[in-house]
């Protein structure tokens, strides 16, 4: 009778034991098309496999997603259980590297410590350094040059860790690459400087202090401006004027008057601007004056080397 009650039960649940293999089933055809669509995308990789080696991540370690997230203390974590600190991640990019351009100093250090492999290039050639020095990391800089970081190392475009700077470095940023030996008149493909590339990008408290330090003020732009002349379109209240003024009152040159009055300048539409400028004094050609209503351009005597836009409108 037993034997009877058993059978009876066990018959019972069979369609329910079907359901749930059926339904095992399903999850897995369904996790293996999701599988399928996202390694498509590549069209010589398989999951789990990257240059050729098995390992235990597809896309990003554990690592680098504590990188990404800049959280220190989990980085600390990780790499006191020995991860590995110079496994990349799919597209090959090395965790100090991507600290380096996020710039948290503190993980720069854990991985350093750990054993990066501090002057490993990435994709261009660009090391951690420079992805430091372009951010402006100072923090990041200093402790990657602690760990003999190479500030002659160059990227595709020939620029060096410092030459990156100009991008975006403050004043702290120059003096630890200085300190290390970077050369402040290094030019890179293009024949510029760090100072002519401070300037064209902006970056006014970077600018200002390759200014005060001496950099050369005749270097010219890929486009034939001198840095002296990119240094006077900073507006007077700007760290870059007030450093150029200085300097050139030091060397003799000027003490850096302005004079204002408007012009306009060309650019595809009609726009005017107030000009402010000073000494030393040399005719450019800037368009049409103000109230001017003949149709060519002219030269209007605005000395280049003090000229200063501060503002433009629309007419």
């Amino acid at each position: 009778m037993k034997n009877m009650i058993l059978f009876f039960t066990l018959l019972a649940a069979l369609p329910a034991a079907a359901q749930d293999l059926q339904n095992l089933s399903d999850s897995a055809t369904q996790n293996n098309a999701v599988q399928t669509q996202v390694t498509s995308q590549y069209s010589s990789v398989v999951a789990g496999v990257k240059d050729g080696q098995k390992g235990k991540f597809m896309y990003d370690t554990s690592l680098m997603r504590a990188i990404k997230a800049q959280n220190a203390d989990s980085v600390r974590t990780l790499l006191q259980a020995r991860i590995n600190p110079n496994e990349k991640n799919f597209e090959g990019t090395a965790p100090l590297y991507k600290a380096a351009e996020l710039g948290d100093p503190d993980i720069v250090l854990y991985l350093l410590q750990a054993g990066a492999r501090v002057n490993d290039a990435g994709q261009y050639g660009i090391t951690p350094l420079m992805a430091a020095a372009a951010g402006g990391h100072s923090g990041a800089v200093k402790h990657l040059l602690e760990y003999h970081a190479d500030v002659t190392a160059r990227d595709t475009l020939g620029k060096t860790a410092i030459l990156h700077a100009g991008s975006g470095g403050d004043a702290l940023t120059f003096k630890y690459l200085l300190q290390a030996d970077a050369n402040i008149e290094d030019k890179d493909n293009n024949g510029e400087t760090p100072l002519v590339i401070a300037l064209k990008a902006k970056n006014d408290d970077g600018a200002a202090d390759l200014i005060k330090r001496g950099a050369n003020l005749s270097a010219v732009s890929k486009d034939g401006m001198t840095a002296q002349t990119l240094a006077a379109a900073y507006g007077p209240k700007t760290l870059t004027a007030k450093a150029l003024a200085k300097r050139l009152k030091q060397e003799g040159k000027g003490t850096f008057q302005a004079v204002t009055e408007q012009v306009i300048i060309p650019s595809g539409s009609a726009s005017s601007a107030n000009v402010t400028y000073g000494t030393p004094s040399a005719p450019v050609s800037y368009g049409r004056l103000s109230g001017d209503t003949r149709d060519t351009p002219h030269d209007a005597p605005i000395p280049s080397d003090g000229l200063v836009i501060e503002h433009v409108r629309q007419k």
